[in-house]
């Protein structure tokens, strides 16, 4: 089966009845579970963005603590596990603020656990892509809020 075009998809919505449309939903949320985060998402939190972030960094810290730090095998699995976590939310945010502030608090959590980002080429290079990241973010907001990130940002640098 072809999906149809968000066009396609847009155009037929404006269709439903508003039951029709309750149901989709509905059903949407039933059938995947990226589909019931991101309907929750825009239901219950995308009005206070601020305290969305704060609860994201609480669960970042507590991935954090729960890595098992025993190898840098099993400690790189945890990152990239902590990042996938914090692309699904940038994704569902769509906000270059909150991608911001996410990103920079995983970037402050890797220095706070000590991890040896230069010295292991695996670490290396999962924190240079972060920084990638939060250059890219950085560009695409405004002028005034620049102000408020390039601190943060400098403090991450290596």
């Amino acid at each position: 089966m072809k999906p149809a075009t968000v066009h396609q998809i847009k155009h037929e919505l404006k269709h439903c009845s508003h039951d029709q449309l309750l149901t989709l939903c509905i059903r949407m949320a039933n059938f995947k579970k990226d589909n019931k985060e991101l309907l929750s998402y825009l239901l219950f939190e995308s009005d206070n963005e601020a305290d969305f972030v704060q609860s994201i960094q609480s669960h970042i810290d507590e991935l954090f603590e729960n890595i098992n730090y025993s190898s840098s095998y099993w400690t790189a699995k945890g990152l990239r596990k902590i990042i996938r976590y914090i692309d699904k939310i940038v994704r569902y945010s769509g906000q270059k603020t909150s991608e911001l502030d996410l990103r920079i608090y995983f970037c402050e959590q890797v220095r706070r656990y000590h991890l040896p980002i230069k010295r292991l080429k695996t670490f290396n290079s999962i924190y240079l892509r972060q920084l990638d990241k939060i250059d890219k973010a950085y560009t695409k907001i405004h002028e005034d809020e620049r102000l408020d990130y390039s601190e943060a940002i400098e403090a991450i640098q290596i």
